[in-house]
């Protein structure tokens, strides 16, 4: 990738939520999922804690790019709630690996299929139980 292509950030998405003193609720979410509209990407809700959107919600097909939109989700389901990125129409494909139980190790997995991972040259990030996330960008055409 280029410094001018997206790139997701090499972060977990786990951010805590605390209120400030003028009422007005904090959220390091919040402000990743906006630079994440600024970088192109569009951005839907999931529950608080979780990798599910919230019931009666229409998942990724609620993603968007409008700050405006989005910050009404937020206040719908709450500042606390977690995010996802759409990656429709972005050419990029991302690998996730589980890491779930000593039995369900997807690292594990890759090495007894033959697939040495290494992803020093990759982006990617982990996820909450210790997952990752590889991101690739899929080539033009």
């Amino acid at each position: 990738m280029t410094e001018t292509q997206k790139k997701p950030m090499n972060t977990s998405l786990t951010v805590n939520v605390q209120e400030t003193k003028n009422n007005f609720i904090k959220s390091d979410c919040i402000i990743k999922s906006h630079d994440l509209i600024e970088q192109g990407y569009k951005v839907y809700l999931l529950a608080q804690g979780t990798n599910a959107p919230y019931k009666g919600s229409r998942g990724h097909l609620d993603a968007t790019a409008d700050v405006n939109l989005l910050t009404d989700m937020f206040n719908k389901y709450g500042a606390n709630s977690n995010i996802g990125i759409s990656l429709k129409d972005t050419n990029l494909a991302v690998l996730d690996i589980d890491r779930h139980t000593p039995h369900k190790n997807g690292l594990r997995s890759l090495k007894q299929a033959g697939i040495n991972a290494n992803f020093d040259s990759e982006m990617f990030e982990t996820t909450p139980r210790q997952g990752i996330h590889v991101f690739y960008r899929v080539p033009d055409g």
